[in-house]
């Protein structure tokens, strides 16, 4: 198979705001790891962000729909000419499953249980979708090394 040329709508679409079922499909496909970066919004604001998310590969690099980066660099790229606030509020998760990361994020939207149902179906959906994307363009763009034994698993 060929590599696919760069795709910069499904660069943003996936590296923005859907970064976050595309994490979940690369965990799944990989078994790796999912960080996430959050920080408060804006001044005043006491509930955190998920501004990004991404896999951590087994040598350290961050792994996102666009490719592998330090991640140092990574974070500071979605840190730019952010107020002072949040990029001192900067932390990074890391999750080791899907229903973990799925719980984080519910709690930083401050989602109820009477709507978990509903987000959960949501995310089965996207993921689903993210799946298709890593499966068609992230990994044939980014091929793990071979010391990096993906181990594909299924949604946790």
């Amino acid at each position: 198979m060929s590599q696919p040329d760069q795709d910069i709508e499904i660069e943003h679409r996936y590296g923005q705001g859907l970064c976050y079922p595309m994490a979940q499909a690369l965990h799944e496909r990989l078994g790796w790891p999912i960080r996430t970066l959050t920080a408060l919004p804006e001044a005043g604001v006491t509930r955190t962000h998920p501004v990004h998310s991404w896999v951590q590969a087994p040598d350290g690099r961050a792994l996102d729909v666009s490719g592998f980066h330090d991640e140092d660099a990574l974070v500071a790229r979605f840190l730019s000419g952010h107020a002072e606030e949040t990029v001192l509020s900067e932390a990074r998760e890391t999750h080791e499953d899907g229903e973990s990361y799925f719980r984080f994020l519910m709690g930083c939207f401050g989602v109820t249980e009477q709507f978990d149902e509903r987000y959960r179906d949501f995310r089965e959906i996207m993921v689903a979708e993210a799946l298709t994307v890593v499966d068609d363009y992230v990994l044939p763009r980014n091929p793990p090394s071979e010391d990096a034994d993906p181990a594909p698993i299924g949604l946790s």
